[in-house]
């Protein structure tokens, strides 16, 4: 067994329905590896867009967030 963490994952895109009716993506992220990476119940992140990608971060001190929308 390597000793090397996993850098990649494929998941797949789920649906849920707003409302009983509108269709939405869904990604749902969970397994041990994500408390190997320091994300613990209850914890806060961000996720930041960038061109068709996501990068979710843990919500720290140090991290200033602008959220959409703001100015």
């Amino acid at each position: 067994m390597s000793s090397e963490r996993e850098t990649s994952r494929i998941l797949t895109v789920y649906y849920t329905y707003l409302n009983g009716k509108d269709r939405r993506p869904l990604i749902r992220l969970q397994g041990k590896w994500l408390q190997d990476l320091g994300f613990q119940s209850g914890d806060k992140v961000v996720i930041e867009e960038h061109s068709g990608a996501l990068l979710i971060k843990a919500v720290t001190d140090d991290i200033t967030v602008k959220v959409k929308g703001e100015v």
